[in-house]
């Protein structure tokens, strides 16, 4: 009954971090709206997909089982199962904090075969600066590198004005943008332009090829001719951002692209901070990839976060899903998919682990 089921979970999770990890699709995301979901808090998505697993078993067992008391046997662990995760569904493992923030999500549709050409590029900017100056929002999100150059090469004034107008409205303005530092070095990164203290995140688990070249392969991305091909990680442990909200503080964890795939690393910043996590913000391009799958597929993924650690998450993307997601794993709203729009809503921050 056991075995087979913990096989599976350990290769599940050897896939997590195997050649940096992978952890699309794992079992346990298809339970997001079952009983089982309960598991999540206690035992991540991985206690989620055992939880399944051994109770596919048990009702195999029931089908084969030789004997009564057998079959009365895998009843009990499948019905255990099930009664547990639908008790711990009940179970409020953190509290509010403070009152709902205003938020507005910028979806900016920029097409990613335009998205790095020069042309294109005043365009883009201009694009971002009109969502966010007709934005009334507290806090403003515009998505993955919706600034497509280095921070340094900005024209000072596009950044001082979206500066001066954000702390005028007393609000903050977070958006996607690589940055490089003294030495060369160059990250894809996040800053704070608004009220709030100027913040910079720096993604710490990159995509390989797509990111960084592991060691033996840069022929391959010279060949392919990729612009910032070969970002340096952040640190594991950033903390989160500040958000000024009457008196006090909100504290958002910052997430880029994919890093909300790797649950535990999440759990791990959450867990370690000497500053609280009351919202996960991730920002997200998933234009590469088209109008497939992967777009609904990374939403789930993303609800499963919130869902293990108790904190409701914010997605801004360049062409979808655009969500609210709250401390349960639902979706609050979204937006529709390759349209060039704002998500406005609010957002209850929550203290606790």
């Amino acid at each position: 009954l056991f075995r087979s089921p913990a096989c599976w979970v350990i290769c599940e999770w050897i896939r997590s971090w195997l050649l940096t990890g992978f952890p699309w699709l794992t079992l346990g995301y298809s339970q997001l709206d079952t009983s089982l979901a309960g598991f999540a808090p206690v035992l991540g998505l991985y206690g989620v997909s055992l939880a399944l697993v051994v109770t596919m078993a048990a009702f195999t067992g029931i089908f084969h089982a030789t004997g009564c008391t057998q079959r009365l046997a895998f009843i009990a662990i499948a019905a255990l199962i099930t009664l547990t995760g639908w008790r711990l569904t009940e179970v409020d493992w953190v509290e509010r904090d403070g009152e709902p923030l205003s938020i507005s999500l910028i979806q900016g549709n920029i097409p990613q075969d335009l998205k790095f050409e020069p042309d294109q590029f005043v365009k883009t900017l201009a694009t971002y600066k009109r969502l966010i100056d007709s934005s009334a929002a507290k806090l403003v999100v515009l998505p993955e590198t919706a600034i497509p150059r280095f921070l340094d090469l900005i024209d000072p004034k596009y950044l001082e004005d979206i500066v001066t107008r954000a702390r005028t409205k007393r609000s903050d303005v977070i958006a996607g943008a690589p940055f490089r530092n003294i030495t060369g070095h160059y990250f894809n990164g996040i800053v704070n332009l608004g009220y709030s203290d100027l913040r910079f995140y720096a993604k710490s688990h990159l995509v390989p090829f797509g990111e960084y070249i592991p060691r033996g392969f840069e022929w391959f991305v010279s060949a392919m001719i990729t612009p910032l091909g070969n970002h340096q990680p952040g640190p594991a442990l950033q903390k989160p951002f500040p958000i000024k909200q009457d008196s006090t503080n909100i504290y958002a964890g910052i997430m880029i692209c994919y890093e909300d795939v790797f649950g535990g690393e999440l759990a791990k910043r959450q867990r370690e901070s000497d500053l609280p996590h009351h919202l996960w913000i991730n920002m997200t391009n998933l234009a590469w990839f088209g109008d497939g799958a992967v777009l609904d597929q990374h939403l789930r993924l993303a609800r499963m976060r919130s869902l293990e650690t108790g904190i409701p998450t914010i997605r801004a993307t360049n062409t979808g899903v655009t969500a609210i997601i709250d401390s349960q794993g639902e979706i609050v709203s979204q937006l529709p998919t390759w349209q060039q729009s704002k998500l406005k809503g609010e957002v209850q921050a929550y203290d606790g682990q």
